[in-house]
């Protein structure tokens, strides 16, 4: 009796921890059932919605809790929760929940075909972004990255009547094809060099043992981690792999769009993370001293430093094209936020990755903020004619505050806080800042000697200094351009006259459908607003 009362306690706790993957794919499968009957599809909505509020309310109630009490090793430790998993798949679920409400709304405001069938591939991207996040098995890894991909690519295609839909659904669907091939090629030559491991943990441990004792072949192993990095650096469109990022965000469906901006890039950051954890970072390759981690995390820190260059030079750069599109300078506002996500990352220092992960956080937050008001913008143009190529046209936000004057002011706020003005964005930035120049200080014996937590050193020697530098200084000349392009929407929102003659009846009816916009991008920044303030409670 003893022993069945334990094995169903087990179980209750397997089933526990997979409650956020079990009501996704509850979800899903409803949604498609509903999506038969024209009668019932209007059910599809609350139900995803519901799904994606109980799976993410789960996560809040996991996170607050003891971490020793939830942590879980599913099936032989292929599958893992665990602080770090709650709190990404926490992230994932906020944001395509609110993605779910803005795009019903949106959907019945341009009463578009194929609402439930978006349900679906979004309820199973995230399904993808959660399992990739808690996964520590290469097949399961590879399988949940490709079912993120592929139901990705299914939402940005999802407008069959608009060809700049369907051509960025082709661009994705061709570059993320070439990543996985890349990243099945570097998977399966790093489970030959393990003699057929596909564990995380064993592969470390392998991996670990072999290279003191030089049994393990460096440039396979070295071999394995470029192929590995280029489809993460698709993924998380970090230059030079950041060439489609502007016409698949320019041309994508716009709900598709924010998923791809906020969800997407959170399951990115945690599987960069969790590769980094669990089997790089415990290679060594004995006296030589030449260990695997520094390659990997340069690799990522030269895409990083390129990433916050060139994301902001080719942001600014939009503002001087007559086809210049709001959508393309989100697209490259994201390209340099996270190279300064992995710059963070990249210090392999305890408070530096918090920190990081709190930009992370903030960062997704208010970018889905800012979508949810061009879901609004966006609706309020097809309202009044104007063309769907030129929907996101810089021209149409001169003068948009007189007429969408809570939504501009949203999107205000949003664009100022990617600049970094509010407390969310500014002191993870400062704090960022100041990890990143304490390790180049460190790699100087006479200020190393200060930098000593107890008895161990606080930084570990795996960047070359030059790269640390050199990320620290991108950090800061590109957060002085990005200034530039984030205030100048701000400046053709209230001060640029509108090219349109709007006349005011149409004005007062704009204004009563438009509270859900700024309604939920001004709890989106609260939350910003206390995540800044109080990184401490957020982190645990």
């Amino acid at each position: 009796m003893t022993h069945s009362l334990i094995e169903t306690s087990k179980q209750v706790d397997y089933i526990f921890s997979l409650l956020p993957e079990i009501l996704l794919v509850f979800g899903l499968i409803v949604a498609l059932l509903l999506s038969v009957s024209k009668r019932y599809q209007a059910f599809a909505a609350p139900v995803s919605a519901g799904a994606l509020f109980v799976g993410l309310l789960h996560q809040f109630v996991l996170y607050a809790g003891d971490p020793e009490l939830y942590s879980q090793s599913l099936f032989s430790a292929s599958f893992v929760v665990d602080q770090s998993t709650v709190l990404f798949k926490g992230v994932i679920l906020l944001c395509s929940f609110c993605i779910v409400l803005a795009s019903d709304y949106f959907l019945l405001d341009r009463r578009l075909e194929g609402k439930t069938e978006f349900l679906f591939f979004i309820l199973a991207a995230t399904l993808g972004s959660c399992v990739l996040v808690s996964a520590r098995d290469l097949i399961l890894f590879f399988v949940s990255i490709e079912t993120l991909a592929l139901s990705t690519i299914a939402m940005i295609a999802l407008s069959k009547t608009s060809s700049t839909s369907l051509e960025a659904g082709i661009k994705y669907l061709i570059n993320g094809a070439v990543g996985s091939a890349f990243l099945l090629f570097g998977l399966a030559l790093l489970y030959g060099l393990t003699g057929g491991q596909t564990r995380f943990d064993d592969i470390g441990l392998f991996i670990s043992e072999t290279s003191k004792s030089g049994e393990i072949s460096y440039s396979l192993l070295a071999l394995s981690m470029v192929l590995i990095a280029v489809p993460l650096g698709f993924k998380l469109a970090l230059f030079p792999f950041h060439l489609w990022a502007a016409d698949v965000y320019d041309g994508a469906f716009t709900p598709a769009t924010a998923f791809l901006a906020t969800a997407s890039k959170v399951a990115g950051i945690a599987a960069f993370f969790n590769l980094s954890t669990y089997f790089f970072a415990t290679v060594n390759f004995g006296e030589s001293k030449i260990i695997a981690l520094p390659l990997w995390a340069g690799l990522f820190a030269l895409m990083a430093i390129a990433s916050m260059i060139f994301g902001n030079l080719l942001g600014v750069r939009q503002f001087f094209r007559p086809e210049g599109s709001l959508k393309r300078v989100l697209a490259y506002s994201s390209i340099a936020q996270i190279g300064y996500i992995m710059a963070g990352l990249l210090i392999f220092d305890q408070e530096t990755i918090l920190q990081a992960l709190v930009y992370l956080a903030a960062y997704t937050i208010v970018n889905l903020a800012a979508f949810i008001c061009l879901l609004k913008i966006e609706s309020w143009l097809l309202e009044r004619g104007v063309e769907e190529a030129q929907l996101f046209s810089l021209k149409n936000l001169r003068g948009l505050a007189k007429d969408l004057p809570f939504t501009s002011g949203t999107l205000a706020i949003c664009l100022a806080s990617l600049a970094g003005v509010l407390p969310s964005i500014l002191i993870a930035k400062f704090f960022l800042l100041s990890g990143v120049s304490g390790y180049v200080l460190s790699q100087f014996p006479s200020v190393a000697e200060l930098l000593v937590v107890g008895s161990q050193p606080r930084f570990l020697s795996i960047l070359p200094s030059g790269l640390a530098l050199g990320l620290a200084l991108a950090m800061v000349f590109s957060s002085v351009a990005a200034v530039y392009f984030y205030f100048l929407p701000i400046r053709m929102l209230y001060v640029d006259q509108s090219e349109r003659s709007a006349p005011w009846a149409q004005r007062v009816l704009a204004i009563k459908p438009e509270y859900f916009a700024p309604i939920m991008g001004t709890m989106l920044l609260l939350l910003t607003i206390f995540l800044g303030f109080h990184p401490v409670i957020f982190l645990g």
